[in-house]
């Protein structure tokens, strides 16, 4: 009898420590990041860049333009050789021109980047201090991973908490 007790305890014994209490929660990390003011400080700063960047395009633009206008005006009263050398130096402009927006994309990216890093990283931090706190096993960001079906009984919205961490409403 002793050793059949033994024998179902051993079986049992396994299988409850497979049952682990898993804790579930969900953020929308992108409803906090916009909250936080370091957030509105790197919007602000690359909406300054952005305008210093799209000055120059637009004054570099205008030049293109004025050339080109310049160019067609005086075109028939040119001689082959001065035409083909204000075609060129047109074709060089506007290539130049389209080489510096691109360049001014990847300035961009590379700025944004530079400013929003800090920003998510201080969040990702406050998350994991709610996290462990409160001894969650997952927490999904739903903004970044949408999930079709959210079981409000077994997953815990950890939003409020995590902006609380951070000190923002």
């Amino acid at each position: 009898m002793v050793k059949k007790i033994l024998f179902v305890m051993m079986l049992i014994l396994p299988l409850g420590m497979m049952a682990q209490n898993y804790k579930f929660g969900h953020v929308y990390m992108s409803e906090i990041m916009v909250l936080m003011p370091e957030y509105k400080t790197a919007q602000d700063e690359m909406q300054e860049i952005q305008k210093k960047y799209v000055d120059e395009i637009n004054m570099a633009d205008q030049e293109l333009q004025k050339k080109y206008t310049e160019y067609m005006n005086q075109r028939d009263s040119l001689p082959p050789s001065i035409q083909e050398r204000r075609e060129k130096e047109i074709q060089d402009l506007a290539q130049r021109g389209e080489e510096f927006k691109g360049q001014v994309q990847q300035i961009l990216a590379q700025k944004q980047q530079e400013l929003t890093d800090p920003i998510i990283k201080k969040a990702t931090e406050a998350l994991k201090a709610v996290g462990t706190e409160k001894g969650f096993t997952y927490i999904f960001d739903l903004s970044q991973t949408p999930i079709p079906f959210i079981n409000e009984q077994q997953s815990t919205d950890v939003t409020a908490d995590v902006k609380a961490k951070l000190g923002i409403q």
